[in-house]
């Protein structure tokens, strides 16, 4: 700190003949990091800065992939990109990300970290191979003779003693010598014994005019501000201010960009320390005149926080309806929670709508259903004491009541249909708690999946939802083609391939009429992957994998790829070639808070087939109460059945007959009533054996043989599509990428490899890519292995 290293990087970079994108840190969270790197980024490329953005801070592999691949992307021309105070961060994630990045920077882009802390948890590795330079406070402190030097260019004579003791005091901090110097000028003396936050005190804010001093306690709340900001706050002197504040002191700077100011982090740690001193009324004015500008430029979150700060609940209420839960995510769960339960009773009830989104918020992002139980009685009592409520908005009201009941009733086709029923009744508008940015499907591949609740019911929920358009037709579309989609999905997995292709091919246009509704193609545009494996037509089914995978970006859904990612994990689990992309679902930990919970059931299934097809049996084993307690919630009976499936393998491949047999009936309990084989099938090969000993107990007969015919046509496809794309003799590398795989079992990296053939980094990766993708492997270690059999 105050040792003049962002003065030291500018200096440098103003020789440079190169771009220039500066990210200052003002804050401690993921989020804050994020949007300023996006924002940078933008600076460069403005494209890839937005996707980014929508993409999210990355955290687990999957993200992380993501991010790399758009910033690889990046024009390739001479930059220097610059963190600055980067030791505010206080994340290990930003520090993972940031040490991917230097191990994949993008041609000609230089990274300069500027941080009091150590940055990367390997630098010792990074530096031996030559990634990163490291400068450190030694390089930058003033020498004795520099401490001299440094007074006699501001005019101050000090002798040897004085020389020696200032240079004892501040270590060579050049902050504290600007400070002294201050000091100097001011009493014609030092004063060696005051604290750091005393010189600035003292040297710095004491001395300016009362004005002034008003002026930086307004606007000190900003970690940055700009001109047009600081008129809102103060007034239109707001910029002659500002220009005679930077003239006299080093502590309010420009930033790179030409458009915001800031403060020095020990001069606003001063000022903040000011703010707390004034009178509480004046405070809360000030935070509440920060919300009012947060909102007018649509930055809910930040208004929130703002209004929370000035204990003004009536615009806290009003930012959080107007969000609509878009800007709310699992970071911000204290924060909310915490301001809602701060919010009177009185203030609420002239809020209806901020319940109602409060509502949704606390049950589809946080899983809260107490919570949630506790806001619907609010919302109730509120619309039961509002007198100034005309009977037509009570009933609009009502109406969006109804549908968030109808949400809640999650999965429960009838109870849901009976809400939304009665929501079209009463709703005369478009419902305002409702986003229309919010997953139909909570980002789960199949609908069956997430509304199949019961043995039995299959049939008549089917053609209950047929005749259900309630919820759709009052909310712009939500959920287009989920009915067709759903229909298709249960001919599907009862055998009927024909008319599952029918029905998902009326769903597709549907759910591309209405708005948001990229989940519902995705489901189908799976589902129909699967229906091509079944034909042996494994390259149709990859191209609509791939398909997907380019609009979800282009549209910059990133939610989605998580889907995606489920959707080619589980077409390969299915052949077998489990080395297929599969390492993120062993990220359990972070998966399990980061994908919503209802899409949790069909994650499940996903990653029980791939241990499974590991062979981690034990795993799967231990793993299988907590997918079956899961898969209980709701119920989502077709991912119990899918884990009972892979009990009974896991058992009978650790020689645990009984127990595989006890569990392979109780997924044919489940499944028998609805006809359901297509789980049965997809694991035949493994389930043979186990299929004859229940047959033998002459149990099941007639639905048990349907499912080993199927077997029998299914395992014909699978072995033909594994012969004629992943065995050895199909796999032809072009001679290029023959050279790129020969460098590999050398143990050259890509910059070496792109120097060997006079070709870039980045070409290097992405032939790379196309070599993984054609020997069926996902690291280097594995491409010697295969290339040496």
């Amino acid at each position: 700190m105050g040792y003049g290293k962002t003065t030291a990087v500018k200096a440098f970079l103003s020789k440079q003949d190169a771009a220039i994108i500066w990210q200052s840190i003002y804050g401690q969270s993921e989020t804050e990091f994020w949007e300023g790197f996006c924002q940078a980024i933008s600076k460069l490329d403005e494209e890839c800065g937005k996707h980014l953005k929508k993409l999210g801070m990355p955290k687990d592999s999957l993200m992380k992939r993501e991010a790399m691949l758009l910033l690889e992307k990046l024009p390739s021309k001479n930059t220097y990109f610059v963190i600055d105070d980067y030791h505010l961060v206080k994340s290990a994630k930003v520090s993972d990300f940031l040490e991917l990045f230097v191990r994949n920077l993008p041609e000609r882009l230089h990274l300069i970290i500027i941080s009091r802390i150590s940055v990367f948890q390997n630098s010792d590795e990074l530096q031996l191979k030559g990634m990163i330079n490291y400068i450190g406070t030694e390089m930058l402190e003033f020498s004795a003779e520099d401490i001299k030097a440094y007074f006699h260019q501001c005019g101050i004579k000090i002798n040897d003693e004085e020389q020696a003791e200032i240079h004892s005091r501040t270590e060579g901090w050049v902050s504290a010598l600007y400070l002294l110097a201050r000091e100097y000028e001011l009493h014609g003396s030092f004063v060696l014994t005051k604290s750091m936050s005393e010189m600035i005190y003292y040297a710095v804010y004491e001395p300016l005019e009362e004005e002034l001093k008003a002026f930086l306690k307004t606007i000190c709340l900003f970690d940055k501000f700009s001109l047009a900001q600081v008129e809102y706050m103060w007034n239109e002197n707001a910029g002659e201010f500002l220009r005679s504040l930077m003239e006299n002191h080093a502590f309010i700077t420009m930033e790179p960009d030409g458009v915001n100011y800031t403060f020095h982090g020990i001069f606003s740690a001063c000022i903040r320390e000011q703010f707390q001193k004034l009178p509480e009324k004046t405070k809360k004015e000030i935070w509440h005149k920060m919300g009012d500008l947060y909102l007018k430029s649509n930055e809910f979150l930040s208004a929130m926080k703002s209004f929370s700060q000035a204990e003004d609940y009536d615009c806290f209420l009003l930012a959080l309806e107007r969000d609509r839960g878009d800007s709310i995510f699992l970071e911000q769960k204290k924060f909310i929670l915490e301001c809602y339960s701060a919010c009177p009773m009185e203030i609420k009830k002239n809020h209806p709508i901020a319940i109602l989104v409060y509502g949704v918020i606390v049950f589809v992002n946080f899983n809260e259903s107490g919570l949630y139980e506790a806001a619907c009685g609010e919302f109730l009592w509120c619309i039961e004491n509002n007198t100034s409520l005309s009977a037509k908005e009570r009933e609009q009201l009502l109406g969006e009541y109804e549908l968030l009941q109808g949400i809640s009733a999650f999965n429960d086709l009838m109870e849901m249909g009976m809400h939304f029923k009665k929501a079209a009744a009463l709703l005369t508008a478009p419902p305002q708690s409702i986003s229309a940015n919010n997953s139909w499907t909570f980002g789960s591949p199949s609908v069956l999946c997430l509304y199949h609740r019961e043995a039995g019911s299959l049939k008549e929920r089917v053609q209950f939802y047929q005749n259900s358009k309630n919820y759709t037709a009052n909310t712009g579309g939500h959920g287009s083609g989920s009915r067709n989609l759903f229909e298709g999905e249960w001919n599907y997995y009862r055998g009927e391939f024909e008319n599952a292709e029918i029905l998902v091919y009326k769903a597709i246009p549907e759910a591309k009429a209405g708005e948001q509704q990229l989940d519902i193609v995705l489901c189908a545009n799976f589902l129909l992957a699967r229906l091509a494996l079944l034909k042996g037509d494994f390259s149709h089914a990859k191209a609509l994998m791939e398909e997907m995978r380019n609009e979800i970006k282009e549209k910059q859904i990133y939610t989605l790829i998580y889907t995606i990612e489920l959707c080619d994990t589980y077409i390969y689990a299915c052949l077998g070639q489990t080395n297929q992309g599969s390492d993120w679902l062993m990220e359990e930990e972070y998966l399990q808070n980061n994908i919503f919970f209802p899409s949790m059931a069909f994650f499940n299934i996903v990653l029980g087939k791939t241990l499974l097809n590991m062979g981690k049996y034990t795993k799967l084993l231990g793993l299988s109460e907590r997918f079956l307690q899961q898969a209980s919630v709701f119920p989502n009976l077709l991912a119990s059945i899918y884990t009972e499936i892979y009990v009974a393998v896991a058992n009978w491949r650790l020689s645990r007959r009984e127990q595989g047999v006890r569990a392979l009936k109780r997924a044919i309990e489940m499944a028998k009533p609805d006809e359901i084989i297509m789980p049965f099938v997809e694991n035949g090969d493994e389930l043979a054996a186990l299929l004859e000993i229940v047959l033998q107990e002459e149990l099941y007969s007639d639905f048990l043989k349907k499912i080993m015919e199927t077997s029998k046509q299914y395992r014909v496809v699978i072995n033909h599509i594994n012969t004629a794309y992943f065995s050895k003799s199909s796999i032809r590398l072009t001679p290029r990428e023959k050279e790129i795989a020969l460098l590999v079992m050398k143990g050259y990296n890509n910059k070496e490899i792109g120097l060997a053939l006079h070709i870039s980094p980045n070409t290097v990766k992405h032939d790379l890519k196309n070599i993984f993708s054609k020997l069926g492997i996902t690291s280097r270690a594995l491409m010697t292995k295969e290339m040496l059999l």
